[in-house]
């Protein structure tokens, strides 16, 4: 018996990746694709920060070759989990990669694996293992995930998040289980979420403890929400390295030093249907919203489908979550945004289709369960087929660029006309006998119409990035990333390759040139051998940043930013060698040291063999009686 279900297991993982593999066929077969982050962002950023780890740096912060070279903080602020996987993946890539694309696409098929059989050994604790092998490939596919997520946005740090939701939630499972060790597992699994995507980790984290406080006993249930809240802070103090420095060192950039500069995603502006223009994202805009419309739709129809045989405490405790995080994507929630000011840092609210993702991916393996046709499968099969592929290519109107404004009446009117057609459909295959269910029925019409209408954007997001190599040789970084110090006219892609070509050319100084020599150019660490005949101020090719410090023989040179941002050293006459180095910022410094505390109390937790007294003697309570359906 144990080898049948661990033979089913591995055909299940393995079906799994097989599915995840064909559905990134277009990016592998296609190259790097003008995703909206794709070739600004995250493939400069992954080749930057493996060039830099395999060289020996374990975290990567300042990436020295972007900015034409003057380098960047993007790790000081930026999630670095994402580009450790990527990083790894550099070693199975056999072809040349000059742009860290093959890396980056194994990455994200990486990711898509990961995440999917993530939610099956979560699923399979709960329900079927039939069921669960459905659902998490419906997981896989879902709207947001692959086609949003990955070809339409290439958000590849909140991609990489769907890889830890499932974990989390399996392990806050084995808690309310009795399983004292479940809290070593919710403490790394968020930890891994923060130092992934902290918006996701922020909308997320009441989910598990929600689910704790709902399906825990009266005995348990105090008990059970400290375990929690004991593991949320510790993975706090986990992920310390990253999130402290990100947060505590803010004003050095203009994210927070000139918000007028980053007024594209104030969350008001980002409900969906709010009408807002957004110059260039209007069809991928309209898509979004209708198929958020339609996957609360499919959430709602697959717990009618469901609740006959899942324990009405489960079914409704999830349902719940669909319908609340659906809703705080529409204005309608505008208070609630309002009241929680933490939560207005993730600046859009259809980051959501997290939440709502997984809550419909547990409704969804509630739902599987055998349906027979009888004789008529095939023609049955066959009609969905058809009809929710047309179904699909309405929805696929905006993917299109089809003759209509998109403006909120008409994405209402293509939403309720799809969902009409679905219903309408269904009294038809019923009185023809092909279906004995109409709910079902217009839960599978509008399945198949989803993601045929995704594969349809998936396609459409894969057309060439203009004059790549032009823009990945200056690599210049997000707007949000630059220092306060540099002016924002100074901080486009052709300012920065006029600068550089004819302020430094081949060297690294303005002033000077012919009396600096560079002994030491590395991230982080410069050294710098100088002859010069009176004292002045040199400007090096780097951008100024808080902790650069210019030594000769211990003594401390001043320095400070130039006009345009850039390291400017005041240098003596005399031939000198300069040590110049971006030291630990004292934020860096604390968020390693919690880090470091953190850790040795983790594994004191995972390695002592006797339960704290906030587990101790903790009942196993019989989690089988009211959220399983196996």
């Amino acid at each position: 018996m144990l080898t049948s279900r661990r033979s089913i297991t591995q055909i299940h993982l393995f079906a799994i990746a097989i599915v995840a593999i064909v559905v990134m066929i277009p990016m592998f077969a296609y190259g790097v694709y003008d995703a909206h982050d794709l070739p600004d962002y995250h493939l400069r950023w992954a080749k930057q920060f493996s060039d830099q780890f395999w060289a020996g740096e374990l975290y990567p912060r300042w990436l020295l070759k972007m900015n034409a070279g003057m380098g960047s903080p993007t790790f000081f602020f930026y999630s670095p989990m994402p580009y450790y996987f990527t990083s790894l993946m550099r070693p199975l890539v056999w072809i040349p990669d000059p742009y860290g694309w093959h890396q980056l696409s194994f990455g994200a098929a990486l990711a898509l694996i990961a995440s999917g059989i993530t939610a099956y050994v979560w699923l399979r604790s709960i329900v079927s293992p039939t069921a669960a092998l459905f659902a998490s490939l419906f997981y896989l596919i879902a709207p947001y995930h692959l086609a949003i997520d990955l070809y339409a946005r290439f958000a590849y740090a909140e991609f990489w998040s769907f890889v830890w939701f499932p974990l989390i939630l399996y392990f806050t499972q084995r808690l309310i289980e009795g399983r004292k060790k479940a809290v070593v597992g919710i403490a790394i699994a968020q930890t891994f979420l923060i130092m992934t995507h902290l918006p996701s980790f922020l909308i997320f984290t009441p989910v598990p403890f929600l689910y704790i406080l709902w399906f825990s006993d009266a005995k348990t249930r105090v008990r059970n929400a400290i375990a929690d809240s004991l593991a949320f802070l510790l993975a706090v103090g986990l992920a310390a390295i990253y999130w402290f420095p990100a947060m505590t060192t803010k004003e050095f950039i203009v994210l927070k030093a000139d918000p007028t500069q980053y007024k594209f995603f104030h969350y008001e502006d980002n409900f969906l249907f709010s009408g807002v223009f957004r110059e260039n994202l209007g069809t991928y805009l309209a898509f979004l919203e209708i198929s958020t419309v339609l996957t609360i739709v499919l959430a709602v129809l697959s717990f009618l489908i469901g609740r006959r045989t899942t324990p009405q405490k489960l079914s409704t405790f999830w349902i719940a979550i669909a319908l609340s995080s659906g809703a705080m994507m529409f204005s309608i929630s505008n208070p609630v945004w309002q009241v929680l000011k933490p939560l207005q840092t993730i600046e859009l609210p259809s980051r959501f289709n997290l939440v709502l993702t997984i809550a419909l991916t547990v409704l969804v393996a509630f739902a599987v369960k055998p349906v027979r046709f009888g004789q008529k499968t095939f023609l049955t099969f066959s009609v969905f087929l058809v009809v929710g592929t047309g179904l699909g290519l309405l929805l696929s109107l905006p993917v299109r660029d089809a003759w209509l404004d998109w403006t909120v009446p008409n994405k209402a009117w293509l939403t309720v006309s799809v969902l009409g057609l679905a219903i309408a459909f269904s009294f038809v295959l019923y009185s023809v006998r092909l279906t004995d269910h109409r709910v079902i029925t217009i839960t599978v019409l509008l399945a198949i119409a989803l993601l045929f209408s995704s594969g349809l954007l998936m396609k459409r997001s894969l057309y060439p990035v203009p004059e790549l190599s032009a823009e990945l040789e200056i690599q210049r970084d997000a707007v949000l990333h630059r220092p306060k110090w540099i002016p924002p006219s100074f901080y486009t892609t052709e300012a920065l390759r006029e600068f550089s070509t004819e302020k430094f050319g081949s060297n690294f100084t303005i002033e000077a040139q012919n009396q600096v020599k560079v002994s030491q150019w590395q991230p982080r660490k410069l050294g710098l051998q100088t002859t010069l005949n009176s004292e002045q101020w040199l400007t090096l090719k780097q951008v100024y940043y808080p902790g650069w410090t210019a030594t000769i023989d211990g003594s401390t040179l001043p320095v400070q930013a130039s006009p345009e941002g850039l390291l400017q050293i005041k240098v003596p006459a005399g031939n000198l060698a300069i040590a110049v180095e971006l030291k630990p910022l004292l934020q860096e410094q604390i968020g390693i040291w919690l880090s470091s505390i953190s850790s040795v109390l983790w594994f004191v937790l995972l390695f002592w063999r006797r339960s704290p007294s906030v587990f101790a003697n903790s009942p196993r309570t019989p989690l089988r009686s009211f959220t399983s359906i196996k």
